[in-house]
């Protein structure tokens, strides 16, 4: 999939294409916090390194990519 700056969805995770849920985005309430914010999850760089360039710090990683290179 070709993406540039302005094909990038903020919603969609640049690993899987799916919903990424970010709370961050959609929250209206700046009380709210997104689920990336859990001491449970990591975003280790083995994960991190895996975001192509073009999207990278311009769409949140999904929950499920998230969970599944927890180390």
């Amino acid at each position: 999939m070709n993406t540039t700056p302005e094909t990038i969805d903020p919603n969609l995770c640049p690993l899987c294409n799916k919903d990424n849920q970010c709370g961050n985005i959609s929250a209206c309430d700046s009380k709210l916090s997104c689920w990336c914010h859990s001491p449970e999850i990591n975003f280790p760089e083995k994960l991190l390194n895996q975001i192509p360039d073009c999207p990278k710090n311009k769409a949140c990683i999904c929950k499920a990519c998230a969970l599944a290179y927890q180390e």
